[in-house]
């Protein structure tokens, strides 16, 4: 089987912005992961938590958002993740995608109690087109912003 490894540089552009540039097949890929746009994400988070996952048939990024599925759940395997204690030390991560074809990026950020309280979600043809960016918005579950 063959393995694309996909090296990403994770850098902190200020409160709200993470960026995540990654080389693979083609070109590089760019994965911008935003805050919501308030101070209190971005204080509140403790861990944050990135995924890629290669969807079985009926997975899809609605159950990850309601909390119905989650990553290692039948139908969503996770190839590969990475988790980053918050504030961010290290700004350099690696995560490998087998081949070409969907993917889920998925990303959830912790608070100190341990409740994932932010999630991103995007569906992505790998391989598909000479596109390079992917924008994960956070969004807070409800009222867990406030």
């Amino acid at each position: 089987m063959m393995h694309k490894a996909i090296g990403c540089v994770l850098m902190l552009l200020g409160p709200g912005l993470l960026l995540a540039g990654c080389g693979g097949d083609g070109g590089d890929y760019w994965v911008t992961i935003v805050f919501p746009p308030n101070d209190t994400a971005w204080d509140r988070t403790t861990n944050l938590e990135v995924f890629s996952i290669k969807p079985g048939v009926g997975a899809g990024c609605a159950a990850l958002y309601k909390g119905t599925a989650k990553p290692h759940d039948e139908e969503y395997e996770v190839e590969d993740s990475f988790a980053i204690d918050w504030p961010a030390q290290e700004i350099v991560r690696t995560l490998s995608v087998k081949g070409k074809g969907e993917r889920l990026f998925f990303a959830r950020g912790r608070d100190q109690e341990g409740n994932y309280f932010m999630k991103a979600c995007e569906p992505v043809t790998t391989g598909a087109s000479d596109s390079n960016g992917i924008k994960l918005q956070l969004v807070c579950t409800p009222s867990s912003c406030i």
